[in-house]
């Protein structure tokens, strides 16, 4: 009976053991993070669910949230912390390149044998164990580079990564300005550990990475194999070697010859007073000369025409009366179905996919669409005088005739950045305007009607 009482008390305290449970509590400083308005989550693993499941509160206000679960005795898992509600996890904090954040398990933390109540104190994004953030260190200018010289091209180069893009895939492009196969960006990032990887033409032409041979430049989460870079804090830039497409290294195989196709543009100048060779311009075109390829009109017809090989991938261009002070004036609005504005400099915007040749659409020089005829009497040119032309402060704009309906006046710097756009008001003589607040540099004013238009230089002084 004794032995009975014994195996019974034996084997009650086993069955308590495995019953037994624990209070832990996990905190999160959010000090160097925005929260989101739908809050910050407990999630991750086998156990914490996706971003939702679990929501941390902050009572107190003072910017840590917690939250306190029961878990089984010995329990080990794995767990992050979100910043927002987002079902793609792209609020998930970045642990990549660092030591609490498992690679193998999509870089989440890791809790490992619970056997009391404990209180985990961490920040987010960071792996203090105090509960304190190291502050946050200012941005560096990253310039990363992509060699496809071996590579045939099939569209747009892209860089992809989920604090890049949020994995997008086609959101930001590379540029080859210089034509030499090499493609670059540059984005403004946080110090820290980045997974990224570039696309050709998009997720249909993405790298392909492998564990094994690109391990000296990759990170393998789960089934996921992309690209790798710690970026050091203390510099205010940092241009990345260049490496050849889905290699880690610099390209060592045969050149493939690039594949362009044969783009020819055409501009309708009928309605403009000519000041000048008309040209066409764009990164990829001429690096932004501005004058240097000349577009020709062989059978005087008012449409100047040239053939352009580019490619493949997107192209910014603009075209020029004469040179920059003749520049398009083209606006993010009403031109937008043709444009693409980007930093305040609003050009037009073509895409090139295949080697055909292409034949842009004739347009009308600063408008979206072909040009209406006009008259001879109408197509004098808009004289008026900017007084004076050099100024550190007030300026006026005198017209030769007043001002009709439907007049618009625009001023750009002359590397062509937008400054001012305004209506003019009907029957206009004279307009004054404050240029204090402008750096010094040379300006362009440029008033159109519908049908006609002049351009004149300002020069702002300090």
């Amino acid at each position: 009976m004794k032995s009975f009482y014994t195996l019974l008390a034996c084997a009650l305290c086993t069955a308590s053991a495995w019953a037994q449970t624990h209070q832990v509590t996990f905190e999160v400083n959010m000090a160097n993070e925005t929260v989101a308005a739908s809050g910050v989550y407990l999630a991750g693993g086998a156990d914490f669910g996706v971003p939702g499941t679990n929501p941390m509160t902050d009572d107190d206000g003072d910017g840590i949230y917690s939250i306190t679960v029961e878990l089984p005795d010995g329990y080990s898992g794995y767990y992050a912390f979100t910043n927002g509600l987002c079902p793609d996890w792209s609020c998930k904090e970045s642990l990549v390149g660092q030591p609490c954040g498992d690679p193998a398990n999509y870089n989440d933390r890791y809790i490992e044998n619970v056997t009391s109540d404990t209180t985990l104190s961490t920040c987010f994004a960071q792996c203090s164990t105090d509960g304190t953030c190291s502050a946050p260190a200012d941005p560096v200018d990253v310039t990363f580079q992509v060699d496809m010289s071996t590579t045939a091209v099939v569209g747009p180069i892209y860089i992809t990564g989920l604090a890049i893009d949020n994995w997008c895939g086609n959101c930001v492009e590379m540029t080859d300005g210089d034509g030499d196969g090499v493609y670059d960006v540059t984005l403004e990032l946080e110090p820290g550990g980045y997974e990224y990887r570039y696309n050709n033409g998009g997720w249909d032409g993405q790298e392909e990475l492998t564990p094994d041979m690109d391990a000296a430049c990759t990170l393998t989460t789960g089934t996921f194999t992309n690209r790798i870079v710690t970026i050091e804090g203390g510099v205010t830039a940092d241009t990345l070697d260049v490496v050849c497409f889905s290699e880690c290294v610099e390209c060592s195989g045969d050149p493939v010859e690039p594949s362009t196709s044969d783009v020819t543009f055409s501009v309708d100048l009928s309605n403009e007073a000519i000041l000048g060779p008309i040209y066409i311009t764009g990164n990829t075109i001429d690096n932004w000369c501005g004058t240097c390829v000349e577009m020709l009109d062989d059978d005087a017809d008012g449409v100047y025409t040239v053939t352009v090989a580019l490619g493949m991938g997107n192209h910014e261009f603009k075209y020029n009366n004469g040179g920059w002070d003749g520049q398009e004036m083209l606006d993010p609005v009403e031109d937008a179905e043709c444009t693409l504005t980007t930093d305040g400099f609003t050009n037009r915007l073509i895409t090139v996919s295949d080697t055909l040749a292409l034949e842009v659409p004739e347009v009308c020089f600063n408008s979206c669409a072909a040009c209406e005829p006009a008259s001879v009497e109408e197509l004098s040119t808009w004289e008026f005088d900017v007084v004076p032309s050099v100024t550190d402060g007030l300026f006026t704009v005198r017209f030769g005739r007043t001002a009709g309906d439907a007049s618009r006046m625009t001023v750009h710097r002359i590397d062509g950045g937008l400054v001012q756009e305004l209506n003019i008001p009907a029957g206009s003589e004279v307009l004054t305007f404050d240029a204090s607040a402008w750096e010094a540099g040379i300006y362009l004013i440029h008033c159109a009607s519908p049908l006609n238009g002049g351009v004149q230089r300002l020069i702002k002084i300090q």
